[in-house]
């Protein structure tokens, strides 16, 4: 990507849009008429198959593409900041294993979208954006706290959602 499109010169709005569009995204794929055992008999869930893919891979093209500049941006700093990826990785696997019966899939991914939004108010080139990133922050907070965010839809393909249907299931 930053081999054929101009080279961004800061990674601020890679990273303001990984934070805002994280948990959109996800609601958008969970809506998506997409249903796995429908895709021999059906041509059409192929392509919600390869849209599913492309949406799911937004996010991590975005977060890369942050480290990236970064990295081209403070080559010097090139060490530090890999180490920081990899710690902030093994300690999120180690909370999840931890905090994943307590949380819902979306609060999950909020988290991490307040986690991108601290990193977009310390990447802020300015203080304007700095208060926009702040802002951001106090939003996905509030949308969390006043637990606004959606159920998930389960397919009702899957055996977890017959299972939630049985009486006193431990689900």
């Amino acid at each position: 990507w930053l081999l054929v499109f101009k080279r961004p010169s800061h990674p601020y709005n890679t990273s303001v849009l990984f934070t805002i569009t994280l948990v959109p995204l996800f609601m958008l794929i969970n809506n998506l008429p997409f249903e796995p055992v429908l895709l021999p008999v059906q041509w059409l869930q192929w392509i919600w198959l390869v849209v599913l893919f492309l949406l799911l891979s937004l996010p991590f093209f975005l977060a890369g593409l942050s480290l990236n500049i970064l990295f081209q941006t403070y080559p010097e700093n090139a060490f530090r900041l890999y180490a920081a990826d990899l710690i902030g990785a093994s300690l999120g696997c180690v909370a999840a294993i931890a905090i994943i019966p307590y949380w819902t899939e979306l609060e999950w991914l909020a988290v991490i979208g307040i986690v991108g939004g601290c990193s977009t108010i310390y990447l802020a080139p300015t203080i304007e954006k700095r208060w926009i990133s702040r802002t951001i922050v106090i939003v996905i907070l509030a949308v969390i706290w006043f637990h606004s965010l959606p159920e998930i839809k389960i397919s009702p393909y899957k055996n977890i959602k017959l299972a939630l249907q049985q009486k006193d299931s431990l689900l």
